[in-house]
């Protein structure tokens, strides 16, 4: 008896690929089957998808998952650039090419992914807690600390008030008229 690869809509037991149809919720359907370790049946049926949806960016996305699970981050790297080309404002596939290039030690490159994220994502706190870690590393290499409203919002909502305030005050020394900063500013204060 052949082992169950996942479960269609209907939790059937799915047990070739060969019943891996493709239609439209074929990248969700793998994404299933990556959570279970399902490797190659996730394999086939993103190629299979992507082949009949290739403007598709979430098969993309999932096919980047599937590399990372792999082990190619070359590879995954591709696959998410190919999702961003189809949609650029996707915070989840810049997050994880943050994520790719942090692990690889490019954390300058890490930085301005994780920043592209959180432009689109701005209440993310696992957006906020990946750049804090990656400035807290740049500082460490001795690159420089880097004063931006991220890392003070960063400081804020770990409760460091002072990192904080000390952050905007600077920011707001380069742009005086950021309500926005002055209002993060008084929330330190108060």
């Amino acid at each position: 008896m052949s082992a169950c690869l996942g479960r269609d809509s209907g939790g059937v037991c799915i047990e070739d690929a060969a019943m891996l149809s493709v239609d439209h919720t074929f990248a969700r359907r793998a994404e299933r089957l990556l959570a279970v370790g399902k490797l190659e049946p996730a394999d086939e049926l993103l190629q299979a998808g992507l082949k009949q949806w290739p403007e598709y960016a979430t098969g993309y996305q999932v096919l980047g998952d599937l590399y990372q699970q792999k082990g190619n981050a070359v590879s995954a790297t591709f696959a998410y650039f190919e999702s961003l080309q189809r949609d650029p404002e996707n915070a989840l596939t810049l997050m994880k090419l943050g994520d790719i290039f942090r692990a690889s030690g490019q954390e300058a490159e890490a930085r301005k992914y994780f920043q592209d994220a959180l432009k689109l994502d701005p209440d993310s706190r696992e957006l906020l807690v990946r750049l804090g870690k990656v400035d807290g590393n740049l500082q460490a290499a001795g690159k420089g600390f880097f004063f931006t409203e991220t890392a003070a919002d960063l400081y804020r909502q770990q409760g460091h008030g002072d990192k904080a305030r000390t952050i905007y005050e600077h920011l707001l020394r380069q742009a005086p008229s950021e309500q926005r900063l002055k209002e993060k500013l008084q929330d330190c204060e108060g």
